[in-house]
């Protein structure tokens, strides 16, 4: 018996010394195993039930009385900026948690074994994997991934290239999967695409981030030769943090800890769970701490952002995020959409929106400085009582609005015409009681003299709007909106006047039952503080 046995052990150890080194030779590269045999694909738009999906709380149907902040949201950020130039993010981060965990959301691994178009761009033969990898993609913009961002923003870390190597040894050794977001410059404007990070090593003095990237199937036998070459990372100079990427179609980003784009690298226990998103109402904290803030219009750009204490968001007469706590707001940046080229393309009319995330409401003032094109710009804050927006229309040039108390319960606009702009519309929604009770102050066809200050702003408990002049009149065309338990009543009057020098205070006499020959009108002389018109200058940091 000894022997039989002796025998069956060696058989086996000769199965084993046979069969072993074969498997062993022949290991799959990451991308092979863990990447998609798809290629990245454009979703124009994005519908409300995958913004439902990517966040907590999101009410089911897109109900802007009963819901208009997530609403706003959507229609403002979500459903057309998130995917018009690709998935990447999203296809990024569902191969990281489907490999961490072993399969997610109904789809196991490996990964490539889902098939879908290889060179067309059309994305997922599975339509529940597509919609599985959009709601993943909208991650980018939870409250947390955000809050995430920002600390790093504001620490002065996102561009540093040995910052983001460190980050992703940190996150290795606690088995946190990451994914590294990179930006061709400072400029939103100019692209942003996001990529799974999954070894990091010194080669011959260079540190090297290997990626999986999204652009580049392994399925495409042109492309498998990037992996295969070893060619497949994020270069950086030790020395002075410098980093550079060659992207799919040949061209290089790169940047340093003191110019070009950006680098930073995300952990999935960050962007993998789902979150709120910064509009939701669900959780009143989430509100207040993320506000929301974009410029959009043709040609139209946002220059700076100044404080009342006199800090600004960018160094002057750049892009660079002012950084140094003595100078610098620390709280604000703008959003690189992933994956997103560049906008700027020659020859293309499009309108652009640019968004900015702040953390926390401003509760004080706000100066905004905007370089309009021909055609005029749109400025819009939503944040936790509301959502506050300017349309100008024709003008030129450069002009600064002020934000007063934005996202609180008293907003209030200045705005100066210092471009010359043909007219104005000044938008107030204030919630009053989430999903229940809310109220709307439309100001249209607003005319001002250019350089003659206007004040407008919401009034006694929510109740009233207030336009106070200064040394020019105005007129406009007033809407009023008052929603309770999804239903709507709305007043309208045209025409309206304030003369110079006067305070106007305007309110209905009942707010459950709009009537246009019931509004409430106040005019007397007013005070305004000249400091509060012309402080801009005075109170600005000068370093």
């Amino acid at each position: 018996m000894r022997k039989i046995d002796s025998l069956i052990v060696l058989a086996l150890a000769v199965i084993i010394l046979v069969v072993a080194p074969c498997g062993s030779s022949q290991a799959q590269h990451y991308t092979e195993e863990n990447g998609w045999f798809i290629d990245n694909w454009k979703d124009p738009e994005l519908s409300w039930d995958i913004y439902r999906g990517s966040f907590i709380g999101v009410p089911p149907t897109r109900d802007p009385v009963a819901s208009s902040l997530d609403v706003l949201f959507y229609d403002l950020v979500f459903k057309t900026e998130l995917s018009a130039e690709g998935n990447c993010f999203g296809m990024s981060v569902m191969a990281l948690m489907m490999v961490s965990k072993g399969g997610y959301r109904g789809f196991c691994l490996p990964v490539p074994q889902y098939s879908g178009d290889l060179y067309g761009g059309a994305g997922p033969t599975d339509s529940d994997l597509r919609r599985a990898i959009n709601q993943m993609h909208g991650h980018q913009v939870g409250a947390n991934a955000l809050n995430f961002i920002v600390a790093i923003f504001a620490n002065g870390k996102n561009r540093d290239g040995n910052y983001a190597y460190d980050s992703f040894d940190y996150y290795k050794m606690k088995n946190d999967p990451t994914v590294v977001s990179i930006t061709k410059s400072v400029s939103p404007t100019d692209g942003g695409h996001t990529i799974v990070a999954y070894d990091a090593k010194e080669v011959s003095g260079q540190r090297r981030i290997y990626v999986y990237d999204p652009n580049r199937s392994w399925a495409d036998p042109a492309k498998r030769t990037w992996y295969e070459s070893g060619n497949n990372y994020i270069g950086i100079n030790k020395s002075n943090g410098s980093w550079s990427f060659t992207m799919a179609g040949g061209t290089t980003w790169s940047g340093s800890p003191s110019s070009g784009g950006n680098v930073i690298i995300q952990p999935l226990s960050v962007i993998g769970p789902m979150d709120r998103s910064p509009a939701s109402l669900g959780l009143n904290a989430i509100s207040s701490f993320l506000s929301t803030y974009f410029i959009s219009g043709n040609g139209a750009d946002l220059i700076q952002i100044t404080n009342s204490e006199g800090k600004r968001m960018y160094k002057p007469g750049t892009k660079d995020l002012d950084t140094n706590p003595a100078t610098g707001m620390l709280n604000v940046i703008p959003w690189f959409p992933s994956d997103q080229r560049s906008r700027n393309r020659r020859g293309q009319s499009r309108e652009q929106k640019v968004i900015y995330f702040m953390l926390g409401n401003s509760y004080d003032a706000l100066d905004i400085d905007i370089r309009n094109g021909s055609a005029g710009y749109h400025l819009g804050m939503i944040g936790g009582a509301g959502f506050l927006s300017v349309r100008a229309y024709g003008g030129g040039r450069q002009e600064t609005i002020t934000l007063e108390n934005a996202g609180s319960k008293k907003p209030a606009v200045i705005l100066r015409n210092q471009l010359g702009a043909v007219r104005y519309d000044v938008q107030f929604h204030q919630i009053l009681e989430p999903y229940k009770r809310s109220r709307t102050f439309n100001l249209t066809n607003l005319e001002l003299s250019p350089g003659a200050p206007v004040i407008i702003k919401v009034a006694d408990n929510q109740q009233a709007i207030e336009v106070s002049t200064t040394r020019s009149g105005v007129q406009y065309d007033l809407e009023l909106i008052n929603v309770i338990e999804k239903e709507s009543t709305t007043l309208r009057r045209t025409g309206l006047q304030t003369s110079a020098n006067q305070r106007q205070l305007i309110r209905p006499q009942n707010w459950q039952a709009l009537k246009a020959d019931e509004l409430q009108i106040r005019q007397d002389a007013t005070i305004i503080d000249p400091d509060r018109l012309e402080r801009i200058p005075q109170r600005r940091i000068q370093k």
